[in-house]
């Protein structure tokens, strides 16, 4: 009997441990989940979310240099001469690099900059969605 109330704890702290994994993994992989399954993404990038946040007139995503709103275009590939501008995170998050987005579900997703002045912010789904700076 005693062998079994020793091997109690340790077998419950292995259960615990895998668990706070598991539960990490999840949260990690959040953004990528919700923006592949039934998040109100249509093919073509946009959502019903969108449509609202456009209308409302609040940007999709903030940047050091502006606002931008994305237009429901996805490109396959990114143009020539894009470069990385880091990770997007959500609205009211401390991102290092001044980049948010007001949507949850790109909150995690790298942003790029084409030479046009255009963003591209790509998708866990594939693509690259665009994104269109805001008239001031």
């Amino acid at each position: 009997m005693e062998h079994h109330k020793m091997a109690g704890p340790p077998v419950w702290r292995a259960a615990g441990l895998l668990a706070a994994c598991l539960a990490a993994a999840l949260l990690l992989r959040l953004p990528a989940l919700s923006a592949d399954g039934n998040s109100g993404v249509a093919e073509d990038g946009a959502s019903d979310a969108e449509t609202e946040s456009n209308a409302s007139g609040r940007a999709d995503i903030q940047t050091p240099d502006g606002s931008y709103s994305l237009t429901g275009e996805v490109l396959d590939q990114l143009p020539p001469g894009s470069a990385q501008l880091g990770v997007l995170f959500q609205t009211g998050a401390n991102s290092p690099t001044g980049l948010y987005t007001a949507r949850r579900e790109h909150a995690g997703c790298i942003l790029w900059t084409a030479p046009s002045g255009n963003l591209y912010l790509q998708l866990s789904s594939g693509g690259y969605a665009r994104a269109c700076p805001e008239p001031e």
